[in-house]
């Protein structure tokens, strides 16, 4: 794509920052996500054991 070896690179280097950011944060809402499912079954399942 480049015959040459590009001169200045702080584009790229905010642009890696940018997707870094973004992909850690979708991580994090992830595992938040899948935390908040697991709270919500355990949660259920105490209900039906004090219907119990």
């Amino acid at each position: 794509m480049y015959k040459k070896a590009l001169k200045q690179t702080d584009f790229i280097d905010s642009t890696n920052k940018i997707f870094a950011a973004r992909i850690s944060a979708e991580i994090e809402r992830l595992e938040a996500d899948k935390s908040l499912r697991e709270q919500a079954s355990l949660l259920e399942e105490a209900q039906d054991a004090i219907l119990v």
